[in-house]
């Protein structure tokens, strides 16, 4: 989705709530991998809290309050 800017690959939607979802292929995941789904959970803050990095990561990761990254394997 892109909206002023900020792109999401991939977002998830239930009758509750949407999650952004990017995938990276990196092993190291940053807070600045992050900033595509910050933008989105903030334009859309009504339906959205959350949102996922899915990426080549060896254990969850807890990127900023809102953003996690996942290994690909486990999502």
């Amino acid at each position: 989705m892109v909206h002023g800017g900020a792109e999401v690959d991939l977002i998830l939607e239930t009758p509750k709530e949407y999650i952004p979802i990017e995938i990276k292929y990196t092993q190291s995941p940053t807070r600045s991998h992050a900033r595509h789904i910050e933008t989105f959970i903030n334009l859309h803050s009504d339906m959205c809290n959350k949102g996922y990095i899915i990426c080549r990561t060896p254990m969850k990761q807890q990127l900023t309050k809102k953003v996690s990254a996942l290994p690909w394997n486990e999502f």
